[in-house]
């Protein structure tokens, strides 16, 4: 089981990820993103994807809210990915472990265009809490 592959200290406390490597999947293909079946926590990069090593929670069906991407490492900002500007209120973020990594309740989601640069930059969006359980 997934949650088997974190110490007992993880599994009681909870993972606490920076908020600058946790992001929203968005624009064209972003419902394909998902893990692939390995003996690890993280998909890791492979030809087929434009992602480095990752993983996407918040796709089962107990979780609320927007998928959501955490990526392994600190990366520069990546096409399809947006900041989770509304989960940085809290930073570090704290994920609970179970099925999956399940993030901290948002009452409602909003996605936001933000402006960005330099001018190459794909457009990206960020989502923000408008409250919170």
């Amino acid at each position: 089981a997934f949650r088997e592959r974190f110490c007992g200290r993880c599994r009681k406390q909870g993972v606490f990820v920076p908020a600058s490597r946790v992001c929203v999947p968005v624009g064209e293909g972003s419902g394909e993103i998902g893990n692939r079946k390995t003996g690890g926590c993280w998909n890791e990069p492979s030809v087929a994807s434009h992602l480095p090593a990752h993983r996407v929670i918040g796709r089962a069906k107990d979780c609320a809210g927007p998928a959501l991407v955490i990526l392994r490492d600190e990366a520069p900002p990546l096409p399809g990915l947006a900041e989770a500007a509304a989960l940085s209120l809290s930073d570090p973020v704290r994920f609970r472990v179970g099925r999956t990594l399940i993030p901290p309740p948002m009452a409602a989601v909003v996605a936001v265009p933000v402006p960005t640069s330099p001018p190459w930059r794909l457009p990206s969006l960020a989502v923000i809490a408008l409250g919170e359980d």
